[in-house]
């Protein structure tokens, strides 16, 4: 409905004198704190009076104008001075603490230009003092006055030749006063102490900020409709040019919001990866990455939050944004190996190329033409605008020892921050940047390197400095002290926040823009905010919708943003049943390229469903059997052991067609591609040519960033040779997880899994063709009950050969078990198991997993023969048993049976603790194994019958397993994999059972009475009795 505009009879209103024109800009003071103060009876609230002096002649500042009411509207036309302002009392009785915090803002109602003019003239002059009883002040003559001076500071605001002190949380050191005479005002009191060379300390600080700003709008006569007019202008796209009314202004203490205000909705089949407000306040930019990987910058007005346009994208996913000094450009950091340098206005971008991943980069706080990035390959570079608009490279820091996760420059540009994986931050001095414009050159020289033990090993997820300086905050992916504020010239440790975010991937926290709180996020106790200086709790936010990810505060407001990820990263594992193979009429190498354009279109598929990692098992792209094939035929058959990165695979040599093939379907379809075939690389000093089974990584852009040849050979040191040292393969990926790689028999061996761990990999990929074994050896048992013991999810994908054994891939979580698996003998085509891995500790248990009974009469399962194992037999009823295994590990069960009479078959307990054979006895291994299996007869004398396939036509009722609580003590040497299956051969129910691992004890139990139970309890291995091969 249009307003009415006419004139209307308005009330008189008393006049009040007006303070400033809207144009205008004030002198504003915020007192924020002190240290403590000694102890003083006299002393319980404390107040900060504030005045203005003229370092020249002694004198408070003269007003610029008569008229005007500087510190109150009762200022009389014939005061010329500024007169003194004090903040409130600080009752330490109501705070309960002797740490005097005012957080108060003082505003002179007088122009800030005028007082800059005074340039250092201008004083600034603090005193703490406190207020006394009558009784005191009548009876000792030095409190006449009223008041008790514990300590007094001063600033000069403007000092000659040096930057201003303005705009910055400052400490300043308190003295101890001096003589007095009681007639002489308190300033030339304070001039004269401040004239005296030495000033004797007091042992406390205070923290102050000075500031030009605009007086509150509270404050301001304006007309109600030319208001909403305003408020109306402000909620257009077009408005992000106009000045809001903050509710904070620059250096007041941050409020913390307590209610949900607006969510910015994600669009389809995507995610926010990072945002940022720009420094102005008036906007927000957000970066959403796709399902494909692919990613766009979003910018949205503050605050109405409205949707102003789209100003860039990447294929890559966006790690973090930045804006330039004027709000007028965006520097994005992507995986696509750009940095990105968007124009909010023109439109334009400028991409700035890097050889790998880059996780940060930011404009120089006080010089739009310099961009800072870090990146995967471990160095920082410097980019500066030239002439024509273009950024060239001017230098490339090189000194980190691992990959840059986090930069962050402090307010003044004069120095930068990086921190990298492995935990370790460098402080570089900046030299030149302000000067850009002129000389077109910048230097940067490192200072020093901070190593504090609580962060070593551990990545750097992000870095903020304090608004006050000095003081660095300083997230990193440890699970006991995630987040400290160090102090940055001392290398120390000033306060630790009890705080764990359970994240590996790129996530930060946030200090407030007034320095008095810090935000942390975490996907198990949503966001926390601490007080800054005591690291104390002060509010808990709980997220129910969203796993936060990171935060961010608004510069000018009381605004909290937080965003999460509802999801992390779709992987795939394939059970690939390889074509049929006939050598005498097909070429080997042809035989390869014809199971990878299988691979090619299985891939395609999966990409249309999200998948950001497939993995394709040991021997997919050659079929099992190798040893069969002529030597020639053989040597074809494999592939040069190819060099990190894109590689040279689009020369004519045939032999490249297979891995340039793979490079194109890992680009083509913008995802991770791990497959495994058979290499050859030539020894160098022999010139003799060397076989490996190997796993090799292709990134999103087709650049091989992991390779790994198999250590632990099982039957193939005919064909393969094994390396001498064991190749540590990792790889990290555009959405922050680090994945290991493993192939097939590795896992029964301390290395290089060990050394995977020390370098805390989140997944392991393990590339199998493993051969079944009952009871406690199918690759679905032993695979998923292996990722439980070492608390580490497992991508294991299986070869489909049931005729040798070889049956089942699945997705293993290392605290939830099975997430997605396959276990069945009569498929005939490839099938892909898919889940959605929660790879930060958050993942949910899944619902059961509904499988139907299956034949496994064509599964050539081995069969393992347990007569060497001791045993116990269980009846009908409650019992409690163990069995001594040695002098420090036993088995003991305690299990309650109903068993019918026409069941013919029995349930024994068996253990074992020794060495047995594996590969018809070729390789000995140390075993040790506690569990209860079904048995085909009623086993009171032997264990012929059981653990073998069941034939449940046979068995009669089956018996009912009321309760069953089973454990096995364990030694440092030893790795128990809990390992359970039905009778139709799947993997138990994880719902029915749980698994722990207590001290020196393994346990698991059926929580559920159930009447399927085929095997169940621990199979492990004992390396110290394993035998050379």
């Amino acid at each position: 409905m249009p307003k009415d505009h006419s004139q209307k009879a308005k009330k008189a209103k008393p006049s009040k004198p007006s303070m400033v024109a809207l144009d205008e800009r004030i002198f504003g003071i915020f007192i924020h704190s002190a240290d403590t103060l000694n102890l003083n009876l006299h002393v319980s609230h404390p107040v900060v009076c504030v005045i203005l002096i003229d370092l020249e002649t002694g004198k408070q500042v003269d007003k610029p104008e008569n008229a005007k009411h500087v510190t109150s509207f009762y200022d009389e036309e014939n005061v010329k001075e500024i007169l003194p302002m004090m903040t409130q009392p600080c009752s330490f009785k109501t705070s309960k603490s002797l740490v005097p915090k005012w957080d108060e803002l003082i505003l002179f109602n007088v122009d800030f230009s005028h007082l800059e003019s005074l340039r250092s003239h201008l004083g600034v002059f603090f005193v703490i003092r406190d207020f006394v009883t009558m009784s005191l002040a009548n009876n000792q003559a030095k409190y006449k006055s009223g008041w008790i001076d514990v300590a007094w500071a001063f600033l000069v605001p403007f000092p000659e030749g040096y930057p201003p002190n303005v705009g910055k949380k400052l400490r300043l050191q308190l003295f101890q006063g001096g003589s007095t005479r009681g007639s002489e005002p308190l300033s030339h009191t304070l001039w004269t102490w401040w004239k005296k060379r030495r000033h004797l300390k007091y042992p406390s600080t205070l923290f102050v900020t000075v500031q030009s700003m605009k007086p509150p709008e509270a404050n301001l006569e304006s007309d109600p409709e030319t208001m909403e007019g305003q408020k109306e202008a402000s909620k257009t796209r077009e408005g992000v040019l106009n000045v809001p009314a903050w509710s904070r202004h620059r250096g007041q203490t941050c409020e913390i919001p307590k209610a949900k205000e607006v969510s910015i909705e994600a669009p389809d089949d995507s995610e926010v990866s990072c945002m940022r407000f720009s420094r102005s306040g008036r906007a927000l930019a957000v970066a959403f990455t796709r399902v494909n990987g692919s990613s766009t910058i979003h910018v949205f007005h503050v605050p109405s939050w409205q949707f102003i346009k789209i100003i860039g994208s990447h294929p890559g996913t966006i790690y973090e944004l930045d804006w330039d000094l004027d709000d007028t450009e965006i520097v994005s950091a992507s995986a696509d190996r750009t940095a990105g340098v968007w124009s909010i206005h023109k439109g334009t971008r400028k991409l700035l190329e890097h050889p790998s991943f880059v996780y940060c980069a930011r404009f120089h706080p006080n010089s739009p033409n310099v961009v800072i990035s870090g990146c995967y390959d471990k160095v920082i570079r410097v980019w500066i605008r030239n002439q024509d608009s273009k950024f060239l490279l001017a230098e490339e820091l090189i000194s980190h020892n691992s990959f840059i996760s986090a930069l962050e420059l402090d307010p003044d540009g004069q120095n930068l921050f990086s921190g990298d994986d492995e935990g370790f931050i460098r402080i570089w001095e900046v030299y030149g940047a302000q000067n850009i414009e002129s000389d077109n050159r910048i230097s940067i020289r490192m200072k020093k390197e901070i190593q504090l033990p609580e962060f070593r090993g551990y990545r750097i997820q992000s870095l903020q400095m304090h608004p006050g300086g000095r003081r660095l905050l300083v997230h990193s992916s440890s699970f006991t002290s995630s987040l400290l504020m160090i102090d940055t010239k001392l290398s120390s440790v000033m306060q630790s926040f009890g705080f764990e975010s359970g994240r590996r991937d790129k996530s930060d926290c946030s200090v407030s823009p007034c320095g008095s709180f810090v935000f942390a996020s975490s996907l198990n106790t949503g966001v926390i905010v601490f007080d800054t200086d005591t690291a104390n709790e002060k509010h808990r936010y709980e997220m129910d919708d969203i796993k936060p990810k990171s935060i961010t505060f608004h510069p000018f407001d009381n605004f909290l943003i937080v965003y999460g990820q509802i999801g992390e990263a779709r992987t795939a594992v394939v059970e690939y049943v390889p074509l049929e193979r006939n050598f005498s009429a097909q070429n080997p190498l042809d035989y390869v390229l014809s199971n990878v354009k299988q691979y090619a279109e299985i891939v395609a598929t999966l990409k249309s469903q999200g998948v950001d990692l497939v993995v394709f098992p040991e021997y997919g792209l050659t079929s099992s059997g190798l040893h069969s094939l002529p030597q020639e035929q053989f040597h074809d058959m494999m592939q040069e052991f190819p060099p990190l990165g894109i590689g040279n695979f689009d020369n004519p040599n045939p032999e490249n067609k297979v891995l340039r093939s793979l490079q194109e379907i890992a680009k083509n379809n913008g995802l991770y591609l791990v497959v495994n075939l058979g290499t050859k690389l030539e020894d160098p000093d022999t010139h003799e040519t060397h076989y490996y089974n190997t796993a090799l990584v292709f990134d999103r852009l087709g650049k091989i960033v992991a390779r790994y040849r198999k250590y632990n050979l099982y039957g193939e040191e005919n064909l393969f040779s094994k390396p001498n040292l064991p190749d540590v393969s990792y790889f990290d990926t555009d959405f922050m997880v680090r994945f290991g790689l493993l192939i097939c028999f590795d896992i029964n061996y301390p290395r290089p899994f060990q050394d995977l761990e020390d370098h805390k990999v989140d997944v392991i990929i393990l590339p199998a063709a493993w051969v079944d074994e009952l009871p406690f050896l199918t690759a679905i048992q032993y695979h998923s009950g292996w990722a439980l013991a070492n608390k580490v999810t497992v991508l294991s994908s299986g070869l489909h050969d049931p005729q040798n054994g070889a049956v089942g891939a699945g997705i293993y979580h290392g605290d939830f078990g099975i997430l997605n698996y396959t276990f069945n003998p009569r498929i005939s085509e490839s099938l892909a198991v898919i889940s959605e891995v929660h790879f930060n500790q958050d993942q949910e248990a899944n619902p059961p997993i509904p499988r139907d009974p299956i034949s496994h009469n064509n599964h050539n399962f081995l069969e393992q023969d347990l007569t060497a194992y001791d045993f116990k037999h269980l009846r009908h009823g409650f019992q409690d048993e163990r069995i001594s295994m040695s002098h420090y590990t036993e088995c003991m069960v305690s299990v309650e049976l109903e068993i019918p009479d026409n069941f013919t078959g029995s349930y024994v307990m068996v253990a074992f603790h020794g060495v047995r054979g594996f590969g018809g006895g070729r390789y000995q291994l140390g075993i040790t194994s506690c569990g209860i299996v079904l048995c085909q007869n009623q086993a009171f004398t032997s264990l012929e019958s059981c653990g073998k396939r069941p034939n449940l036509g046979e068995l009669g009722e089956l018996p009912t397993v009321k309760y069953l609580h089973l454990e096995q003590t364990r030694s440092e040497d030893m790795r128990l994999m809990p390992v359970a299956m039905d009778l139709n051969l799947q993997p138990l129910n994880q719902s029915l059972s749980s698994f722990d691992q207590i001290n020196d004890k393994s346990v698991i139990l059926v929580k559920e009475p159930m009447s399927n139970l085929y095997s169940f309890g621990f199979f492990g291995r004992l390396f110290s009795l394993d035998k050379q091969n």
